[in-house]
């Protein structure tokens, strides 16, 4: 869309050139301007950029614009001016962050700058209009597209106070001995190709000799920017104005021929007749005026033909297209209740989930699949596990080759066994090169991704894995079998995933939307929008007529209202004849209560916790090594108040009332080795599948135990 707004700003400037030949005013130049930028911003950082910003608001910058001027009359007193500039609108954006530091065992407030340098500039056309107030003085609007020729930044994070101490810790809580990071630079991420602005200004133009055909100008523009310079949803605003002022040089070659135009201005007045007795439209076409005019200006005498008419059109009479739409809560019991204002509550929740160190291939392939989440060298700088608490079980899953390669990082002397196996069943049976392959496409990615050393990754090739999903010859069992196994002596690399967020709860679970058309007529789409601020919390697309539906907070948790600011929610709709319509905003207040909020007026509250065990042996209940670490940690957690509930639970393969009984002996062993006396323990079996039995991942990932934890906070 930006470059196909420059091609049509060329062909515009082209098709004027071509049009209006040199006349008496016809100029050529030069100009130059210093620029005062003044950079408006609400973001926390750049995409893909690490900071720890508490948010960049303002900032401000120089910069020159200079280029070829190109300018002709089109009527009396208005010239039509094209500029072909080098625009330059950088600036440094700059935040003081102000918190309490401990500094010789007192608590004093510390301050840490967040400093950003934007290197910008933009290559383009000017096409504008300059209106002769009086002599020489001239009201100028220009207008600025061009494609973006820098967008480099550089930034870093300074502690400034105290100014004789101090010194930033790494991610693993080391001393870096630097008082400055996150020091980086490069092209900004997702910047705008193309930079349009509006450029209204004065100009007076001094002539230099007795023919007045060169000219020196002096000029002041405000350049207003429309288009953001970053498209990101992290930078939620950032643009430029600039006030630019400078002088022109032009040169006007003398004519001495006259020159005549012609023009022709054609004006239509319609009459519409709304009517119910027309059953279609009519239309008549008015009789033609033509007169003319003859001006003279300088040398040019311009012949104006004007032509009008009056046409007259007859159509049935319409209605005109309205809509509403109202709201209710929906209790978990399906009861509707009335919507005044909605009850959140805030909760700190905890939860571990063990790491499935197997990837699955697809038969007689040693290509990853896409469904496993693989970064770029650039992008593993960026990754970080404990931001994952909102992806899904298998959404972390499919990120296990990122939480290994992190964790390798993090313990230098580790050591990596990548196990490659084949089923042992179909066409693979016995195939150890095919083995090999598969585990030497992990050690690819581990090496050319995260610049892990070749001799700590270590490969090996075997048929069937060493304890194999049995039977063999079972084709969910086969699927399962076709895997590399990662594994590590160090316990650290292999680790369950311990992570840790906010979560919010509705009192009222579900809101029920009820949109209605107030004419008898046929929708073609229709969509419902709801946000909060400035923030689009959800938008609902629908084709067809208008119904119900739900907006359900326990399958939607991440859409959930995060303020206590009312949410506004919007219909739009359109019929088949493309007639639109909309109702006005609406409004539910939210009565959002917070941690912070609760702790502070010491109120009653939970902290919710819940962690999983798997890789079970087959058959087996037993409490594995790896699930007795997990099993340990929790035991550190719980408090004689804390309510556990352990649940098991299985996949859909196998017999129904077998599996049942198997996922009450994990849950009861569990409970066993847990040993809190008021712990509840219960087997569902393959009843309510936690995730997709289709996947081999979904499978192992069922074969768990899940045990809860809620403790009070007061």
């Amino acid at each position: 869309m930006k470059k196909i707004i420059f091609v049509l700003i060329l062909i515009i400037n082209i098709v004027q050139v071509q049009s209006n030949p040199d006349s008496v005013n016809t100029a050529f130049g030069i100009f130059f301007h210093y620029n005062i930028n003044s950079h408006i911003a609400d973001f926390k950082k750049l995409p893909d950029c690490p900071s720890c910003s508490p948010g960049f608001e303002s900032g401000s910058g120089s910069g020159f614009s200079f280029g070829l001027i190109y300018e002709l009359p089109i009527q009396e007193n208005i010239l039509f001016s094209n500029r072909l500039s080098y625009f330059d609108y950088s600036g440094t954006l700059n935040r003081i962050e102000k918190t309490t530091v401990m500094y010789n065992q007192k608590s004093i407030t510390g301050e840490f700058e967040h400093n950003l340098d934007a290197s910008l500039a933009s290559v383009g056309l000017e096409p504008g209009l300059k209106y002769q107030l009086f002599k020489n003085f001239y009201i100028n609007l220009f207008f600025h597209g061009g494609y973006v020729s820098k967008s480099d930044y550089s930034q870093y994070e300074k502690i400034i106070n105290p100014k004789d101490a101090g010194s930033f810790l790494d991610s693993n809580g080391n001393d870096t001995y630097s008082r400055l990071r996150n020091v980086l630079s490069g092209k900004i991420n997702n910047a705008s190709s193309l930079n349009l602005a509006i450029l209204p200004g004065l100009s007076y133009d001094l002539p230099l000799n007795n023919e007045k055909n060169i000219t020196l100008g002096l000029e002041a523009f405000y350049s207003i920017g429309i288009l953001p310079i970053v498209f990101s949803d992290e930078v939620k605003k950032w643009t430029v104005n600039s006030l630019r002022f400078g002088f022109t040089l032009k040169y006007s070659p003398l004519q001495k021929e006259t020159i005549f135009r012609n023009d022709t201005l054609i004006k239509i007045d319609s009459i519409i007749i709304e009517s119910n007795i027309a059953k279609e439209v009519e239309f008549k076409k008015g009789k033609e005026i033509i007169r003319s005019e003859v001006e003279e200006y300088s040398k040019y005498y311009f012949t104006h033909y004007f032509v009008s008419r009056t046409d007259t059109l007859k159509k049935k009479l319409k209605k005109e297209l309205s809509c509403d739409i109202s709201a209710v809560g929906v209790q978990e019991d399906g009861t509707e209740t009335p919507l005044p204002y909605i009850k959140m509550e805030e909760f700190i929740s905890n939860k571990l989930q063990p790491l499935l160190n197997y990837i699955f291939f697809e038969e007689s392939s040693s290509l990853l699949q896409n469904k496993y989440i693989k970064l770029n060298r650039s992008q593993t700088k960026q990754f970080d596990e404990n931001k994952l608490f909102q992806d899904s079980v298998l959404g972390v899953y499919y990120h296990i080759l990122n939480i290994i390669g992190s964790r390798m990082k993090r313990y230098p002397k580790a050591v990596l066994r990548l196990v490659g196996c084949n089923d042992g069943y179909t066409s693979e049976k016995n195939n150890l090169e095919l083995s090999r392959k598969r585990a030497e496409t992990l050690k690819e990615y581990f090496i050319k991704v995260w610049d892990i050393e070749q001799e700590r990754l270590k490969t090996e090739a075997r048929n069937l894995p060493e304890k194999p999903s049995t039977p063999i010859e079972q084709f969910e069992k086969i699927e399962e079998n076709r895997r590399v196994e990662l594994l590590s002596d160090e316990y650290e690399i292999v680790k369950p995933i311990f992570m840790s967020d906010t979560v919010r709860i509705a009192e009222i679970p579900k809101i029920r939307f009820r949109p209605k058309v107030n004419q008898d007529v046929q929708i073609k789409n229709w969509m419902v929008f709801v946000r909060q601020k400035e923030d689009t919390l959800r938008t609902w697309q629908f084709k067809g007529a208008l119904n119900s539906f739900d907006w359900d907070f326990t399958k939607e948790p991440n859409s959930m209202p995060r303020y206590n600011y009312p949410i506004i929610y919007k219909l739009f709709i359109e019929d088949q004849n493309s007639d639109k319509a909309s109702t006005l905003e609406k409004f539910i207040e939210i009565d959002n209560i917070s941690v912070s909020q609760k702790r502070n007026e010491k109120r009653r509250d939970i902290v919710y916790e819940k962690y999983s065990l798997i890789l079970f042996d087959f058959n087996k209940s037993d409490i594995s090594w790896t699930n007795s670490k997990i099993i340990d940690f929790i035991k550190t957690r719980l408090k004689n108040e804390s309510i556990v509930n352990i649940t098991g639970h299985t996949d859909k393969t196998g017999d129904d009332d077998y599996n049942l009984k198997l996922s009450e002996a994990r849950a009861k062993k569990t409970l066993e080795v847990i040993g809190k006396k008021d712990a509840t323990a219960q087997g569902f079996g393959e009843q309510n599948l936690l995730y997709n039995n289709n996947l081999p991942e979904g499978r192992f990932y069922c074969r768990t135990v899940n045990i809860e934890v809620e403790t009070p906070v007061r």
